[in-house]
């Protein structure tokens, strides 16, 4: 992923960052790039994953690839959830120069029929998780699979599945 921008300094009013933040490797560099391409009291809007018990859309995946293929854990390395905790991403923000931050917390949940729809669903949404599953065993891909599915049949009222999903956004100036 790309992380410097190709454009001048003080080009933007406004930049959105919706749930991309979690996929730099160097997350000050990025924040510190949307900064340098925003004007003098121009505004940032990011969101990322909350905590994975609060995001089960993704925290189930994760604890399903933590326990069936725990090599891929790499111990420091950037996480789905690493701005999840509170204060952390008021913290990066504050860090890379921005300012006046204000935060909230907002539940989207996933509504699907079934756990395949759920599958599906996260394999549209996440390059990580389909890289992943491309890198280990066929078998132990097969059984993330199944044991997400699963795992998502637990959310099931009625004729539908509801997984909750929390995604915190951030709002700061420059």
């Amino acid at each position: 992923m790309q992380q410097s921008l190709p454009f001048e300094n003080r080009s933007f009013d406004t930049v959105l960052c919706h749930l991309g933040l979690i996929h730099f490797t160097d997350r000050v560099k990025a924040l510190e790039e949307m900064g340098r391409v925003l004007k003098p009291d121009g505004d940032i809007a990011v969101s990322v994953w909350s905590t994975p018990d609060r995001t089960r859309v993704i925290g189930i995946v994760s604890k399903c690839v933590a326990t069936l293929w725990p090599a891929v854990v790499i111990p420091g390395a950037p996480t789905w959830f690493d701005f999840g905790p509170e204060g952390t991403l008021e913290k990066i923000l504050l860090d890379t120069g921005f300012r006046e931050i204000k935060t909230n917390r907002f539940d989207f949940p996933l509504e699907v029929k079934d756990g395949e729809d759920y599958w599906r669903t996260n394999l549209g949404v996440s390059g990580r998780l389909q890289m992943l599953l491309k890198n280990v065993p066929q078998d132990v891909a097969e059984q993330i699979e199944a044991q997400a599915k699963a795992e998502a049949e637990k959310y099931r009222t009625g004729g539908k599945i509801s997984i909750p999903c929390e995604v915190a956004i951030a709002w700061a100036k420059k």
